[in-house]
């Protein structure tokens, strides 16, 4: 594996990362059909992404044998954010220092509380940019020259629906069949907003402040 040059040393230090940079790199359109701007987009994803991205999942996804597989690890990567939000208000009125991911689980494991799951992508999605979120609507067949806005929602309505055909396996719940130039624009609007969603709330939703701040003494 050769990093390019303008890429930090800290992609360097991650096992996951330099895997998926160097899976996507070469990757052979088998058994995805993975075209090269996803392939691109991918390598972009490891090798630029936010620190704070579990790598895990990108790199599980890219190692799959189908399209739903590898969308829902990107999706959960956009999961693990679904409380950055409501927390970040709640903590403007609690007396609390650590990591918001720390208080995200003991709230769901003491009290079983957890957002709900479409409102939750939406709030992180309009933490997007615009042309994020105009390539998902386009992703999903849209016609973005007609919109006015691309709204977060109706983002995360598309999304969340393609989420629960291939989670949930009631009648209504069908699988749509999608072909795959479409499925390749999906992933890229995908990994679109979990570059914009991570750079915008990782850091804050993740790291322990009071940690990083002793670090930096």
């Amino acid at each position: 594996v050769k990093a390019n040059e303008n890429i930090s040393t800290n992609y360097l230090n991650n096992l996951e990362r330099v895997a998926g940079a160097f899976i996507s790199a070469g990757y052979v359109s088998y058994p995805l059909e993975v075209n090269d701007n996803l392939k691109l987009r991918l390598l972009s994803l490891f090798e630029a992404g936010a620190e704070t991205i579990p790598f895990a999942l990108p790199l599980q996804g890219i190692l799959s044998y189908n399209w739903p597989s590898l969308f829902l690890d990107l999706y959960r990567c956009l999961e693990q954010l679904y409380t950055a939000l409501k927390l970040k208000s709640l903590v403007t009125k609690l007396p609390y220092q650590g990591a918001l991911a720390d208080l995200a689980y003991l709230l769901e494991e003491e009290l079983s509380w957890r957002p709900k799951e479409q409102d939750a992508l939406a709030s992180i999605l309009s933490h997007s940019t615009e042309g994020t979120r105009s390539k998902i609507l386009s992703a999903f067949k849209f016609d973005v020259s007609e919109l006015t806005e691309y709204s977060a929602s109706k983002c995360a309505a598309n999304i969340y629906k393609l989420r629960n055909s291939h989670v949930h396996f009631r009648p209504a719940m069908k699988a749509d069949n999608k072909s795959g130039e479409q499925w390749n624009d999906i992933m890229i609007a995908m990994c679109d907003a979990i570059d914009d969603v991570y750079e915008a709330l990782g850091v804050e939703f993740l790291i322990d402040k009071t940690k990083l701040q002793s670090t930096n003494q």
